[in-house]
C-alpha cells in the first residue's frame, strides 16, 4: 500500500481526493505501526526498513514525520517512549540526534 502511494503521488493524474483518501489510510497504517511494541517492530525491521526508506522523500508533512519517527525507532532498535515523546520536535523538522537517550 505505500509503494501504492508513492506511484500515485509521483503521477500528476491521480485526483485529489484520492490523494487524500490514500494519505489517511496511510497515516493510520503508520500510527499503528508506531504503537507496537519494541520487539514487534524489532522482528519487522527487515522487511519494514525499506518500504519506510523509501517513503522519507513524500510531498505528505504527516506521513514523513510519521516515517522519520518509525526509521528513527528501528535505528535505535525499539526506544518507542523516547520517540514519542520526541514527535513534535520531529513534526517541526527536527531529527533526533542519534546520541541522545
Amino acid at each position: 500500500m505505500l509503494r501504492t502511494f508513492l506511484a500515485k503521488e509521483s503521477n500528476d493524474s491521480s485526483s485529489a481526493i484520492e490523494m487524500r483518501n490514500i494519505s489517511k489510510m496511510i497515516s493510520d497504517i503508520l500510527e499503528c505501526f508506531n504503537t507496537l511494541d519494541d520487539d514487534k517492530i524489532a522482528v519487522s525491521k527487515g522487511w519494514l526498513s525499506p518500504v519506510l526508506s523509501a517513503c522519507i522523500q513524500t510531498n505528505n508533512v504527516t506521513i514523513r514525520t510519521s516515517v522519520q519517527i518509525l526509521l528513527t525507532r528501528l535505528l535505535k532498535g525499539g526506544g518507542g517512549n523516547i520517540i514519542q515523546q520526541r514527535s513534535g520536535s520531529v513534526a517541526n523538522g527536527d531529527v533526533p540526534s542519534q546520541d541522545d537517550s
